[in-house]
């Protein structure tokens, strides 16, 4: 464990990616609320890192959408290319978020919906964006904040503009080399102590695993 001085934090070392995204929580509640609770963590983790580079994918070579996904497809005109779209929400979502930081407390708030309402309103309406655009990008950005770690949130972000860049000019096979880049990072990544930054899946210990998934009941001892 590192403790700075006049840091409330404290890092605890060393950590793997299930430990960054384990939150106290989860050991807060019953083991059924807590393992689902990690459960949707992990799976909007994904979502997250996938979603929009899917979804361009999918833009790009529509034949490959099947009949019951036909209204993921884009209803309006396209005046703007998607992948500059997105690329383009992505730093007006940071610059929104510092602006945030940056605003007095009591009005944090109210004017971060009303920016988020007005210019979502009015950039879809005059051409900039598409609707559908917006949306899959709202989804990414609530999603960042799923987990607590704001590093690994933007990690994600990186991986993800990586992935979409990669999409948008190698179509198919930029999206698995952007995959496979993204999955080299984490699993050739090590910790502090030289572990693998995913363990317990590589060196494979199914015991860790299993605990890292499904919350346990915590021990006692009887009286």
């Amino acid at each position: 464990m590192i403790l700075v001085d006049n840091s409330p934090a404290a890092m605890i070392l060393p950590s793997s990616i299930f430990d960054i995204i384990e939150e106290a929580d989860d050991y807060y509640f019953p083991p059924l609320t807590g393992t689902y609770l990690r459960l949707t963590r992990m799976a909007i983790t994904l979502l997250s890192l996938f979603l929009t580079p899917v979804w361009l994918l999918l833009m790009q070579n529509p034949q490959w959408i099947p009949h019951w996904l036909q209204f993921i497809q884009l209803q309006d005109e396209v005046h703007v290319a998607l992948i500059y779209q997105l690329l383009i929400l992505e730093f007006a979502i940071d610059g929104l978020r510092l602006a945030a930081v940056n605003t007095p407390s009591m009005l944090t708030t109210p004017l971060s919906v009303i920016a988020g309402i007005v210019l979502g309103e009015y950039a879809v309406k005059s051409g900039w964006f598409n609707s559908e655009t917006m949306l899959y990008m709202a989804f990414v950005t609530i999603a960042n904040y799923s987990q607590s770690s704001f590093e690994l949130g933007y990690a994600l972000k990186f991986m993800r503009m990586i992935i979409l860049v990669l999409t948008a000019v190698f179509d198919l096979w930029g999206f698995i080399a952007g995959t496979v880049f993204a999955v080299l990072a984490l699993v050739m990544n090590k910790t502090i102590a030289g572990k693998s930054y995913i363990y317990p899946l590589i060196p494979f210990r199914f015991s860790e695993l299993k605990k890292r998934i499904v919350r346990n009941r915590l021990p006692h001892a009887e009286k």
